[in-house]
């Protein structure tokens, strides 16, 4: 933590010292000429030195060596950069603004880092557009200023030499990559919606067939009534017949089976099938009405002795309001006896004392 004036400060530092380490990156000549040989490149030290005697190649930084050091040190600045952006804190996020204005013109250099950069810029854009307007004012700022110095950017291959020096390899391989992993997506993602059209097909085919089910059990159970109405239709048909025309096949048939019954009574003899032939879903409706009368006397019975209850509860109140004020006014009226009978017995005791003093 810092205040904006040390930040400015250690940001023109950084500039300064990063302007020195480009030109010493960018020729091969006046590395050697400047830095190859110096105290401050050596690596190892030996006696030969000291006598002047013959210098190896690995007693000094070499040129290549010196490009991977410049790249560890790019590194580590967008990192720690990229921490105090990504950080809550109002100070850090200030003092990274601040120190990235001041070495805009030799920091990043690679493209890597600089997209890693803006997506952290833009994320910082957003989150205090409403919240922080000066934070956001810095930022888009330096957003725009990054934005053109793009025309200047190199790749990572070019900065240093990598493991893999054949950088136009590596991005076929990733382009080949992204293409298979493209193709991959899409075909699951047609595959997906094929499984979802045949799950629909077959759902909206099953509904079909049980609606069809559903029809036929409809047409079944009609064909089934249909045939018991024919068949009570038929019956009632020949019963008229063996009545009405034809004489009695024996003498039987016209004994009934009670022995109270008698033919001639056709009346009572109808009104008995009527109740033979009553159907058990009648009787079935019957219970159930019952049931449903006796439930709702037994709430209006409920209903009757809660209104009983609570008019009770009522009187009982008002007669111990009333027991109440009684035994105020009793009380009240005692109290008043008694103030009088004091009062008399005053006034008695001041009478005699003054008879007494006049006697005297």
């Amino acid at each position: 933590s810092c205040t904006e004036n040390e930040a400015s400060r250690y940001g023109r530092f950084l500039a300064s010292m990063l302007e020195i380490a480009s030109r010493w990156h960018k020729d091969k000549e006046v590395f050697e000429v400047e830095c190859s040989g110096f105290p401050g490149f050596i690596t190892k030290w030996k006696a030969s030195h000291a006598e002047g005697g013959d210098k190896h190649n690995n007693d000094y930084v070499d040129f290549e060596n010196y490009r991977h050091v410049c790249h560890k040190w790019h590194y580590k600045i967008a990192k720690a950069l990229v921490v105090c952006l990504e950080s809550k804190d109002y100070v850090q996020i200030r003092n990274a603004l601040i120190i990235l204005n001041e070495i805009i013109d030799q920091f990043p250099l690679i493209s890597n880092l600089a997209n890693v950069l803006e997506k952290r810029i833009e994320k910082v854009c957003e989150d205090e557009k409403e919240k922080r307007k000066d934070l956001y004012i810095k930022a888009s700022s330096y957003r725009g200023k990054l934005g053109r110095c793009k025309g200047r950017m190199i790749k990572e291959h070019d900065f240093h030499i990598t493991k893999k020096p054949k950088g136009e390899k590596d991005e076929e391989d990733a382009g080949q990559k992204e293409e298979t992993t493209t193709k991959d997506k899409k075909e699951r993602s047609s595959e997906s919606k094929e499984r979802k059209s045949e799950s629909r097909e077959r759902k909206s085919e099953s509904r079909e067939r049980v609606s069809k089910s559903k029809e036929r059990g409809e047409r079944a159970t009609k064909s089934r009534e249909r045939g018991s109405e024919s068949r009570e239709r038929g019956s009632e048909s020949r019963e008229r017949e063996r009545t009405d025309m034809g004489p009695p096949a024996t003498k039987d048939s016209r004994k009934s089976a009670d022995p109270g019954d008698s033919d001639r009574d056709f009346k009572r003899k109808r009104d008995s099938n009527r109740e033979k032939e009553k159907s058990p879903v009648l009787d079935r409706l019957e219970k159930k009405e019952k049931a449903k009368k006796e439930k709702e006397k037994e709430k209006q019975r409920k209903e009757k002795e809660e209104k009983e209850k609570e008019k009770e509860k009522e009187k009982d109140k008002e007669s111990s309001k009333k027991d109440r004020k009684r035994d105020r006014d009793s009380s009240s009226e005692t109290e008043k006896k008694k103030r009088k009978e004091d009062e008399a017995s005053k006034h008695n005791g001041d009478s005699s004392t003054k008879r007494k003093t006049s006697r005297r």
